[in-house]
């Protein structure tokens, strides 16, 4: 989120919990304050307001899926799940919570009931690019690469399509098509998304496939690009040290060895920020 946003979201809050203070049997001014304390990453409040909206008006199912998304944040995941499946239950054809409580199993390890609710999401949305590109994710993990390759496509292809291009289908599916060997199409894929979705993690790919082609200078500096994209990002700096280490710079691979065991404790998963709220 950057400062604009911030801001926006943050005057929202103010003006919401001064409307609430007027308004406390208004069940739209509590919902919107959760989703507001929830852009600002203040969950227990968060969960608290929509606890409260629920409370007025216990068949908004946009309230119980943010509120899922809330529990997610606050690791509580069985309770995001059974608000997700309230969700479904009251809106059957919501795409948006089929999709996040596929990411949930994704999340949790259990891959075949992921790709359940990740295909029921593109029955009802089949343009969602986050869904095609969370299923190809769970393809990978059960071990279905050429059916994995298809719905990172997929992903790409539609987020190119809405002018939304999408940088961890462009990471996942270089990176993919690096394990795969398909190093000229990754190098194509990599190049694109470098320059469409700049992004730590679209560098720290085109990293890994340049030191599978032994183009170690390239490999650096797309890693190093990586790094100063996103700091706290773990994966570019172990690569990055061997690179260094293979190059005799010793003291510098240390020091990037060190930087990914830092960053690597201190790292979080995705959150969920990123999805809509109505």
């Amino acid at each position: 989120m950057d400062r604009a946003q911030l801001g926006e979201w943050e005057e929202a809050g103010r003006l919401l919990r001064l409307f609430v203070q007027e308004n406390p049997g208004q069940e739209e001014g509590w919902y919107w304050l959760g989703a507001a304390q929830f852009h600002l990453q203040q969950f227990q409040s968060s969960a608290a307001s929509l606890t409260k909206a629920i409370g007025l008006n216990a068949r908004d199912a946009d309230a119980h899926r943010v509120l899922g998304m809330v529990y997610v944040e606050l690791e509580r995941r069985s309770e995001a799940y059974e608000e997700w499946l309230t969700t479904v239950r009251q809106n059957p054809g919501d795409a948006k919570a089929a999709y996040l409580t596929g990411r949930l199993f994704y999340e949790s390890n259990h891959f075949t009931e992921a790709a359940r609710w990740l295909r029921r999401a593109l029955a009802l949305s089949p343009h969602d690019y986050r869904a095609s590109y969370a299923l190809g994710l769970t393809e990978e993990a059960l071990g279905h690469l050429a059916t994995a390759l298809l719905f990172y496509r997929q992903s790409l292809a539609d987020s190119r399509a809405q002018h939304e291009p999408y940088s961890w289908a462009y990471s996942s599916l270089g990176k993919l098509l690096t394990r795969t060997g398909e190093l000229d199409e990754a190098g194509e894929v990599l190049a694109e998304g470098s320059a469409a979705a700049p992004d730590a993690r679209v560098f720290s790919a085109l990293g890994d496939l340049r030191i599978r082609q032994h183009r170690l200078a390239e490999a650096e500096a797309a890693l190093r690009r990586a790094i100063a994209l996103d700091p706290s990002f773990p994966d570019p700096h172990y690569p990055l040290g061997r690179v260094l280490s293979s190059l005799g710079r010793t003291d510098e691979a240390r020091a990037e060895f060190a930087a990914f065991e830092k960053s690597r404790a201190a790292s979080r998963p995705r959150g969920l920020k990123e999805d809509a709220i109505r």
